[in-house]
């Protein structure tokens, strides 16, 4: 133990003096202190050591006063390095301690959990007997292993099934109020339904369109026809243009009726045009009885 104690002592002096910047050498009468951070070399610094050794004599009390002052500060700031290293060193020593006990302590754990596992190996080797009891017990231990396995699996299913139905409600209560939304929307967008009745102005013209179309049948056939049915045809076309003239009156009549009665939502241009396709459709029919009277 004193050994040990001696010799971090000695290596502890050697590093110091390793890292000091002056070199103290010893003479028969006095030391002389080097500094190695300068430039000079070692027979100019002794040569200069050498001169003032030899003037110190010569010199006055205030050149003695200030080599004292001079020494005291260089003695000052050695210590002062001396006493930064020490606790330098001191900090590395403490942390490099803690390591260890860390260390320590994980290696503690490692050993402790291989027992352990030795130990549940010896009970279910001993549990059972022979090679087959052997590969038994290896069996049980893989099989406890792969059912911890599974129980960490099952709960990690739960918990992933519990957030995927979170999302989901979530995502069907925006769906609702998407929904919502679009209705209300298509509800203020359509327009209000008309409850008038419709026109019979459509009727109308469709009825002197399908008498416009029977005519022109009427004409195609006169033409097919002989010469000697021409005149049964031309009375027949009178009294079908004096029914005509009928139709005309009569259905002005049933518009007149209609609109003074509010049944229809004819206007007076409705009814002006209505008029004039009627007119229209006589001064045809007149027209072509004119082209079967004088060929």
């Amino acid at each position: 133990m004193t050994d040990s104690i001696t010799g971090d002592v000695f290596i502890d002096e050697l590093a110091m003096f390793l890292d000091s910047d002056t070199l103290m050498l010893s003479g028969v009468e006095h030391s002389i202190e080097v500094d190695l951070s300068s430039d000079l070399p070692l027979g100019m610094m002794f040569a200069s050591e050498s001169r003032s050794d030899n003037q110190s004599g010569s010199s006055s009390c205030n050149d003695n006063g200030h080599e004292t002052a001079v020494k005291t500060i260089l003695r000052e700031k050695e210590t002062k390095r001396r006493r930064v290293y020490r606790q330098k060193q001191k900090d590395e020593r403490n942390a490099l301690l803690c390591q260890v006990q860390d260390l320590t302590l994980t290696l503690e754990k490692a050993k402790q959990a291989e027992l352990e596992r030795n130990a549940r190996q010896e009970e279910a080797s001993k549990s059972t007997s022979g090679d087959d009891n052997v590969c038994v017990g290896k069996w049980k231990t893989l099989a406890v292993w792969e059912w911890e396995s599974l129980c960490r699996a099952q709960d990690e299913q739960k918990r992933l099934q519990a957030a995927a139905s979170a999302k989901a409600q979530l995502i069907k209560d925006l769906q609702k109020v998407i929904y919502k939304r679009i209705e209300r929307k298509s509800l203020a967008s359509n327009p209000k339904l008309s409850t008038t009745r419709p026109s019979d102005v459509v009727v109308y013209e469709a009825y002197l369109q399908e008498l416009d179309t029977n005519y022109a049948r009427i004409d195609e056939m006169f033409r097919t026809l002989a010469v000697s049915t021409m005149k049964e045809t031309i009375g027949k076309m009178h009294r079908d243009s004096g029914n005509r003239k009928a139709l005309n009156c009569t259905m002005s009549a049933r518009i007149q009726k209609n609109s003074s009665q509010g049944k229809v939502g004819l206007s007076h241009q409705d009814i002006g045009r209505i008029m004039a396709i009627v007119d229209d459709v006589l001064l045809e029919s007149q027209r072509r009885k004119r082209r079967h009277t004088n060929p």
